[in-house]
């Protein structure tokens, strides 16, 4: 797991890296070894915990690192076998991540409520959350609607390697992230593609998915059972499927609703 965070200044984000240190040194629930060295980083400030409880199949010990640069805190937690492994990938993940983030040109947080909600167009053509029959302001608010560039579109992936080749295949420009997620493609080919290739990552990532019927008078979408996080048993649907330029990805537990959400969104999109 990877973050940055951003302080007024430097010396906020030294101080907040060394209190988010201490405080990760404190045993909860097992015992924290503090002296953790990252590789090549002499200022990250890492804790180590080993869990004994954890399953065979599981990693047992947890290294999270914590290091000021500028006016940020970079902070990666990284599972392994050894605790000189998961360092080791804290330290690969701060050899990209600092210079990554020297490029980023960050608004002044005085400016904060000019920055566009929507500036691609993409969040007004996507579907909200449904509000009946309880009226919007009831509904609790979702921090992660917006658009978002393909970068950082990766987030919200479950295969960050996969769909990053799927989404540079389809000169994917923006996604937008509401009730459903859509994808800015270069065209109509691309877009359709895509629709392809998200649908197989969930294949090929999930061995309990299996492909299903799409959606009716759409043959070009494709859905994906699957079974929900947890493993309680319950299924989960999602669907895929191209609108133009534009492709469209939905979730339910619920495989009809899967479907009529991709529906409500192609028709949100192309309908004149």
């Amino acid at each position: 797991m990877n973050a940055v965070l951003r302080f007024a200044d430097s010396a906020s984000a030294a101080a907040a890296a060394a209190d988010m240190a201490r405080v990760a040194t404190i045993p909860q629930p097992g015992p924290a070894q503090p002296t953790v060295s990252i590789p090549g980083h002499p200022d990250a400030l890492a804790a180590t915990y080993s869990y004994n409880s954890y399953g065979a199949d599981q990693h047992p010990v947890t290294v999270i690192s914590y290091t000021p640069h500028g006016a940020y805190v970079l902070c990666q937690t990284a599972q392994a076998d050894r605790a000189d492994a998961a360092a080791a990938l804290i330290a690969q993940t701060l050899d990209i991540q600092g210079p990554r983030i020297d490029t980023f040109a960050p608004t002044d947080p005085a400016k904060f409520a000019d920055l566009p909600a929507d500036p691609t167009g993409l969040l007004a053509h996507t579907m909200p959350a449904p509000n009946w029959p309880e009226p919007q302001e009831s509904a609790p608010t979702n921090p992660k609607i917006g658009v978002y560039q393909p970068d950082a579109a990766l987030h919200f992936q479950d295969d960050p390697l996969g769909a990053a080749a799927a989404f540079s295949t389809a000169g994917v420009a923006a996604m937008s992230d509401n009730q459903t997620l859509v994808y800015q493609a270069r065209d109509p080919a691309a877009a359709a593609q895509l629709a392809q290739d998200l649908a197989d990552l969930v294949l090929q990532l999930q061995p309990s998915a299996t492909p299903i019927g799409g959606v009716d008078f759409m043959p070009t979408s494709r859905c994906v059972q699957s079974d929900r996080p947890g493993g309680n048993g319950q299924s989960q649907y999602s669907c895929y499927a191209p609108a133009d330029t534009v492709t469209i990805e939905a979730h339910s537990a619920d495989a009809t609703g899967a479907r009529q959400e991709t529906a409500a969104q192609y028709k949100m999109l192309l309908a004149k």
